[in-house]
């Protein structure tokens, strides 16, 4: 979360965005950061991981290098 204001203007404003934390708080305060950065395709986890009832797996952070790792299929 705290790498998006870094990385904003390098992130593509035409794909959609899905932000998620813990609890959704600051993924919540992300999303409406690239809100006001001419997102309009942005979405927020609500509850975050705290109310996710999928499968869990488990495993280490994966961190990118470079922006455009986000929108590799």
């Amino acid at each position: 979360m705290s790498e998006v204001p870094e990385r904003i203007e390098e992130m593509d404003k035409g794909k959609t965005h899905v932000f998620i934390c813990r609890s959704g708080r600051r993924s919540q305060n992300v999303a409406k950061f690239a809100r006001e950065n001419g997102f309009e395709r942005v979405v927020n986890f609500s509850g975050g991981m705290l109310t996710w009832d999928g499968e869990l797996k488990t495993g280490e952070e994966k961190r990118i290098k470079e922006t455009e790792e986000l929108y590799r299929t």
